[in-house]
């Protein structure tokens, strides 16, 4: 089956979809899990024409690579069931993706957007929008983290501030969060690809450099004063 929204599929095993779909394709439950617990069950229809509901497998399709990336998250921690807020992030970002998305929806997007969330009213109507951009440009790791950042969004935290000079995501432009101690969805999605760099459980050696590269333009660019740390 073609991938929708006119998307070239990257390889598969540098972008990572062929091996972490190792852990879920043919285990049902794994993947009926993912369905009912992350917000895909009252949205059938936008996962389906060509997205992935009639093939949930295929990994060139959009939610089989959505899966790759939830099961990056359920299981790239060495002890995987702890997901208390007391461990590290690495355990727990998925316990808290799965508390604030509760509708989750796919769309061809415009532009280079991955991801965006809507706050609702008071929470009501509260939902994330993936894109092209997220499926096939992103790896999995990275994937993953877009999840987290707006998990992070949906559970409360809002960017405040502007991208600082020579930030790769825009000199002055609006998105970028304070600093580090706002504890915002940038920290959130460095500090777990920092985490997965130094400690997934499986993962390859070029998943752990996307993942130190990806966090390092996220520490020098993301936040309005750039924290004082580099994922060596």
């Amino acid at each position: 089956m073609a991938a929708p929204c006119n998307a070239t599929v990257p390889d598969k095993y540098v972008s990572g979809d062929y091996g972490y779909g190792l852990l879920w394709i043919g285990q049902p439950a794994i993947s009926d899990y993912f369905w009912l617990t992350y917000g895909f069950k009252t949205n059938k229809s936008y996962w389906s024409n060509g997205f992935g509901y009639d093939a949930v497998t295929d990994t060139d399709l959009p939610l089989a690579r959505t899966y790759n990336a939830l099961a990056l998250l359920g299981y790239s921690a060495v002890n995987w069931p702890a997901d208390d807020y007391g461990q590290p992030i690495l355990n727990w970002a998925r316990r808290y993706v799965r508390e604030n998305v509760s509708d989750l929806r796919s769309l061809c997007g415009t532009g280079a957007s991955y991801a965006t969330s809507f706050y609702g009213v008071l929470g009501v109507g509260a939902h994330l929008q993936l894109y092209r951009p997220m499926w096939y440009e992103q790896a999995v790791p990275t994937r993953a983290s877009t999840l987290l950042h707006e998990a992070r969004h949906l559970g409360g935290s809002r960017h405040n501030a502007l991208f600082p000079p020579g930030s790769a995501y825009g000199p002055g432009m609006t998105g970028a969060d304070s600093n580090w101690e706002y504890n915002g969805a940038w920290r959130y999605e460095a500090a777990y690809l920092w985490d997965f760099y130094l400690n997934a459980a499986g993962a390859t050696s070029a998943m752990r450099q996307l993942a130190r590269q990806a966090g390092n333009v996220m520490l020098a660019g993301a936040f309005a004063t750039p924290p004082p740390y580099v994922i060596v």
